[in-house]
Order: C-alpha cells, then sequence, then structure tokens
C-alpha cells in the first residue's frame, strides 16, 4: 500500500506542475476527466490509507465489528482498483488490462463471491453460492463455505488475505507506474 501512496502523490504532484494538464483540463470540453481525475485521485487516496492503517491494526475482536470491518477492506479494495483504472483512463487513454488470473482480478472476485454478488454466481449446473461467518479469521487467513453446485456439496476455502492484498497491491502499482512513467513524456 506504500508503494500505491507514493506513486498517487507522484501522479498528483505532476498533475499540479504540469502545464499540458492545465491547458488540457482546464478547457471546458475536458471538465468532466477533470471531475473524474479529482474523484479518482481523493478516493485512491483515502482507500489505500483506510487499507494500511487497517492492515497494521487488524480485524476487532468482537467478531461482529470484524465482520463489518472485512467487507469495509474487500470494498476499500475495489473502489481502489475503481480509482486506479479512472487514473489509467484520464492519462492514458485507455483502459488497463487485467490479465486472467492475476491477483487484481482474484481479489476481485473474491469479494464478488463472499458478498453473494451476484447471489447465483456461475452458469446453470456450476453456480456458487459463498458464506463467511462471524469468526471468519483474520488477515494470515480467512475461511468461507461455498456451495458448489456441480459437486453439489459445501467446500471450505481458505484465503490468505494478507498474501493476497500484498501481491494485488504489487500489481496495482504497476498500472500507477505506467501512468508516471508516461506522464513527463506524454504531459511535459
Amino acid at each position: 500500500m506504500k508503494l500505491i501512496s507514493e506513486l498517487r502523490e507522484q501522479i498528483s504532484n505532476h498533475f499540479q506542475t504540469s502545464r499540458s494538464c492545465k491547458k488540457y483540463f482546464s478547457a471546458s470540453s475536458h471538465r468532466d476527466e477533470l471531475a473524474a481525475y479529482y474523484t479518482a485521485k481523493y478516493l485512491l487516496q483515502d482507500s489505500t490509507e483506510g487499507l494500511w492503517k487497517h492492515r497494521k491494526r487488524g480485524f476487532n475482536n468482537d467478531p461482529l465489528l470484524a465482520y463489518i470491518e472485512i467487507w469495509g477492506v474487500l470494498q476499500a479494495i475495489i473502489i481502489q482498483q475503481d480509482a486506479i483504472a479512472v487514473l489509467y483512463e484520464t492519462f492514458i487513454k485507455a483502459s488497463p488490462i487485467i490479465p486472467t488470473g492475476s491477483k487484481w482480478k482474484v481479489i476481485r472476485d473474491f469479494r464478488n463471491l463472499c458478498s453473494g454478488h451476484p447471489v447465483n454466481k456461475g452458469k446453470e449446473g456450476k453456480k456458487e453460492r459463498a458464506f463467511m461467518g462471524r469468526s471468519f479469521g483474520n488477515y494470515k487467513k480467512i475461511k468461507i463455505e461455498v456451495w458448489n453446485q456441480k459437486k453439489k456439496k459445501t467446500e471450505i476455502r481458505e484465503i490468505e488475505l494478507a498474501k493476497l492484498i500484498d501481491e494485488y497491491s504489487a500489481e496495482a502499482a504497476n498500472l500507477l507506474h505506467d501512468i508516471v512513467s508516461l506522464l513527463p513524456i506524454k504531459w511535459p
């Protein structure tokens, strides 16, 4: 998370000092892009700082409070991903390419599965429904129960959340690094 924060700051600093950014984004025809940039920049800052602080503190010992916190952590990662994608699109003028199997997709799919988004995840005959109880675990390991329609049984899955977040963070930082590298060239 620290690298994501540092790269976000580099993008912000360049934006504030770049003449071409000021000229382009101050034009009335680009006001929506300007709003997208500022919204994404602040969402990225808040989600990153929140995730970083929570990671240092860990989940609450009260299972009900920890249960609410896990949803906040997973949602903050989705907000962070969406903000990074908007920054990427704003400056690179293309959508980021997120490979299948990347930790970016794995953590997003994990959040969607756990939250029941959608409730009937998967195609007919291969649907999965997940349940995460009050005592789900911690950053080291999270346990979820997943109904596997194809196998007609409930499976216990364990996710090393801290490791997954660290691996995802490296991928997210690579996208931000792409922006930082391009800024002096495209937006002097």
